[in-house]
């Protein structure tokens, strides 16, 4: 239809755009990543918990919330993950 090769036309037009635009952001995510391992590694709870938005939506499918959703601050997570540190003194990522 019409319409359909004028979406074609559309995308292939704003393909660049968007492909930069996905490239930024993918950059930028991997960037909190990166940062997040680090933490890990120097076992860093500041630098852990500045990965994590003020206020985590949690949802676990399996436990018995049944993905009803829990939420927690920055910092709690970062307490978390220095508890799971504490208890495998091991781990590097």
């Amino acid at each position: 239809t019409v319409e359909a090769v004028n979406w074609c036309i559309e995308s292939t037009a704003t393909h660049n755009e968007k492909n930069d635009n996905s490239s930024k952001i993918m950059k930028e995510k991997e960037a909190v990543v990166h940062r997040y391992f680090e933490g890990v590694n120097k076992k860093d709870p500041k630098m852990m918990s500045s990965c994590f938005a003020t206020k985590v939506e949690l949802r676990d499918m399996c436990g018995p919330s049944k993905g009803k959703p829990r939420y927690a601050s920055s910092s709690d997570m970062a307490d978390r993950c220095m508890e799971f540190l504490a208890a495998h003194p091991d781990c590097v990522v």
